[in-house]
């Protein structure tokens, strides 16, 4: 919202901002998505060595 509404103004510090805070989101998200995925493993891992 904030990058396109920069890009309608000319604010280019408006544009930047919402393009940090875009960029900043899909870290975020990736980074949950590969916490879940290394508890999962984890789990996994620890569920296979009560089984021996």
């Amino acid at each position: 919202m904030k990058e396109t509404t920069g890009k309608i103004f000319g604010n280019v510090s408006l544009e930047a901002e919402g393009k940090a805070e875009k960029i900043a989101g899909k870290v975020q998200k990736h980074a949950g998505k590969a916490e879940k995925n290394i508890e999962e493993d984890l789990d996994v891992k620890e569920t296979r060595r009560g089984k021996y």
